[in-house]
């Protein structure tokens, strides 16, 4: 398990890169508003296999903000201690994880 549970924290981190790019790209293209995950994957910025677990063994949320401005991504193992251990959060200051039960990164600003 320990060779799979660390591919997949390797290939949340990748997930995380695309996404921050993702919204990079996306705001430049939508007046500076930031996109939800159906709009990321729409634009084609994130692959659709992000909607399930099968892949990373991770279940993926992006999170904006009401007025588009603002953005956060979690990630967290869809079966802790077998998909995975850490859980993720990702922002524009960049990514943080932790290992907590599998639940999700609670991150104080």
């Amino acid at each position: 398990f320990e060779a799979r549970i660390n591919a997949h924290h390797n290939d949340v981190q990748d997930m995380m890169t695309r996404i921050s790019l993702g919204q990079v790209l996306y705001s430049q293209n939508h007046n500076g508003q930031f996109g939800n995950m159906a709009e990321l994957i729409a634009a084609g910025v994130v692959p659709k296999d992000i909607e399930g677990v099968e892949s990373t063994g991770y279940r993926f949320q992006i999170n904006r903000s009401a007025d588009g401005k603002s953005w956060y991504a979690t990630a967290e193992p869809a079966q802790y201690g077998r998909s995975g251990r850490l859980s993720f959060y990702l922002d524009a200051t960049g990514v943080r994880s932790g290992d907590v039960a599998g639940k999700p990164l609670v991150v104080k600003n």
